[in-house]
């Protein structure tokens, strides 16, 4: 189980591995070698995750100050940005409510496109806007 090439993920290996010697055996064994099947040796993945919270961060701050979302919608943005992070992770209420916020802030941005209507900057960003 070590071998991090022949394994896709945590929750694949978990769920193959409790088809195979049954679920008691594979939540122990999932638990001994958690680190090891969920990072491997380099932890390429978690280093590489940091990429999503910088990138929220940075594409928040950008439709803020372009005045194209107003800060509740930059806001919203942002929350999303760090929803379902890592893995054998499950949705729960919060993460729902965050996924709806985050229709909410870009669904009028996404009507606005089809119809060849760009976006039209707000002007300089107010502390307070939608």
């Amino acid at each position: 189980m070590r071998n991090p090439q022949n394994i896709c993920d945590a929750d694949q290996t978990a769920f193959q591995l409790t088809e195979v010697i049954g679920l008691d055996q594979a939540t122990s064994a999932i638990m001994k070698e958690y680190v090891d099947i969920s990072y491997g040796p380099w932890r390429v993945k978690s280093w590489a995750s940091v990429g999503q919270y910088a990138g929220s961060l940075l594409l928040a701050i950008a439709a803020w100050r372009t005045g194209v979302f107003g800060t509740a919608r930059a806001l919203m943005l942002l929350l999303a940005g760090g929803t379902w992070m890592g893995v054998l992770k499950g949705a729960s209420i919060p993460d729902v409510l965050v996924t709806a916020l985050l229709c909410v802030a870009l669904v009028p941005l996404g009507v606005r496109m089809p119809q060849d209507r760009p976006p039209v900057p707000a002007g300089r960003p107010k502390v307070l806007s939608w």
